[in-house]
């Protein structure tokens, strides 16, 4: 669970959600769909949302639905790490105004080794570039 707060609190720092975004899931209640991918193209849908205040704190941020179903079908464990790369889908348009069409692709490496895991994902990352596919596709890295 852990790992949803932090991918959920990276996103939230980042500039890939808008302010518009952001206002949205300011409120528990509402939840900021996500489609998301896996290395082999699985998809899986995420909730982006914000959890109700909590023990005295302003509530944190999360990514839930089939978070877990994820994690079963990557057969990830302690000791793995999945780095988020954040994208906008460019159809269907956004289902509120300034709201919407977020997407992200999750790669699971099974290490957390520091040189190993930064040659696997850079290697990913530069057999993307000059892929039309991959214009707009940052990254974010979660351990």
């Amino acid at each position: 669970m852990q790992l949803s707060y932090d991918g959920a609190r990276a996103l939230l720092e980042s500039d890939d959600i808008t302010v518009a975004e952001k206002e949205y899931i300011e409120d528990p209640n509402k939840k900021l769909p996500m489609a998301a991918y896996d290395r082999r193209g699985n998809q899986y849908r995420m909730d982006f949302s914000k959890v109700a205040r909590i023990k005295g704190k302003n509530g944190m941020y999360r990514i839930t639905y089939s978070f877990a179903e994820f994690l079963r079908e990557n057969e990830l464990r302690e000791g793995h790490t999945v780095v988020m790369w954040v994208f906008r889908l460019t159809a269907p348009p956004p289902t509120l105004e300034g709201v919407g069409n977020l997407a992200m692709v999750l790669l699971d490496y099974k290490t957390q080794d520091e040189s190993e895991l930064n040659a696997l994902y850079t290697a990913e990352w530069q057999a993307l570039q000059g892929a039309v596919a991959a214009r707009g596709l940052r990254q974010l890295m979660v351990i």
